[in-house]
């Protein structure tokens, strides 16, 4: 009988489900995916499912909000922002003041494609505009080699909500993520090459 991948993080030669960390964090997110994004193997925002983190995802379309998104901005406990290295984006003390002064919870919503997707989500869609944008700025290199045309600094959706983690002195929390993410890769690259890493 031929070998089936697990059904839940997917790899054939070896199951990483009992590494996953559960990490209680007081951040919330949401995934704004494109289209593409849910069915690729390379996508790491499901890690941030994985984690037990408070994220929903949505799907990207162009011209039509999806059907959570209006919930989303007109909830007046909430302060949705846009995590997007945008020339007028804020930085994390601006909105946390921004949020606390207006007593409503910050909501991260982060655009999960590739750089060059991500871009046009928000260059062809009017309803994105309308949030404030937050920039995170990070020392580190991104350790996601999994995709073509990685730009120097630009980090990979997980490593966007470890790095929120840590800015926000939840440290702990996000070397968490990052240990697993660096276990991830390993797996992946030796599942495609069709062997376990052990």
């Amino acid at each position: 009988m031929k070998a089936q991948p697990c059904p839940h993080c997917g790899f054939l030669h070896q199951c990483v489900c009992g590494d996953i960390p559960q990490i209680e964090s007081s951040l919330r997110f949401v995934l704004l995916q494109h289209p593409n994004e849910p069915a690729r193997l390379s996508n790491s925002g499901k890690l941030l499912h994985w984690f037990g983190l408070k994220v929903e995802r949505m799907i990207w379309q162009r011209q039509t909000p999806p059907p959570q998104w209006q919930a989303l901005v007109e909830d007046p406990a909430l302060f949705p922002v846009l995590l997007y290295p945008h020339p007028q984006a804020q930085t994390l003390p601006q909105v946390q003041q921004s949020s606390a002064a207006q007593q409503r919870q910050s909501v991260f919503v982060i655009l999960d494609g590739t750089w060059q997707e991500a871009r046009k989500m928000l260059n062809k869609s009017e309803w994105l505009a309308q949030l404030p944008c937050l920039s995170i700025s990070s020392r580190a290199e991104s350790a996601y080699q999994l995709r073509r045309n990685q730009q120097p600094g630009n980090l990979c959706t997980m490593e966007i909500a470890a790095e929120l983690l840590a800015q926000s002195g939840e440290l702990a929390q996000a070397q968490q993520m990052q240990q697993f993410l660096q276990h991830y890769l390993q797996v992946f690259h030796a599942d495609r090459s069709g062997h376990s890493l052990k």
